[in-house]
């Protein structure tokens, strides 16, 4: 265990700390590597995943509004029951796990 001290310390900030004890959580994949496509999007979302993947889409009260299963053939999400708004999605798969927002129109 390490610690450290500092006198007169006025605000302190978020901070981790990582060794060879720490987890696996698989592949991170960041919104760079999901490609959502048109974003803005009107009545449908295009995404390019690389294996079967279940997608999850929430709104931002954090409620769970779309679940639907997604592949290299089956990548279209249709979202024309969508309000207007911004939205998350997270994919879900066997190696890959990611998340990216999208503004619905």
């Amino acid at each position: 265990m390490h610690t450290s001290e500092k006198n007169n310390i006025t605000s302190g900030g978020t901070f981790a700390v990582l060794d060879e004890n720490t987890l696996s959580v698989g592949n991170i994949v960041t919104d760079k590597q999901i490609a959502l496509f048109p974003n803005p999007a009107k009545d449908v979302l295009n995404i390019t995943v690389n294996e079967q993947a279940t997608a999850t889409i929430y709104n931002t009260a954090g409620q769970a509004v779309l679940n639907i299963a997604v592949d290299t053939t089956n990548n279209t999400i249709d979202i024309r029951q969508l309000t207007t708004g911004m939205y998350y999605i997270y994919l879900s798969g066997s190696t890959v796990y990611g998340a990216a927002k999208f503004v619905k129109e």
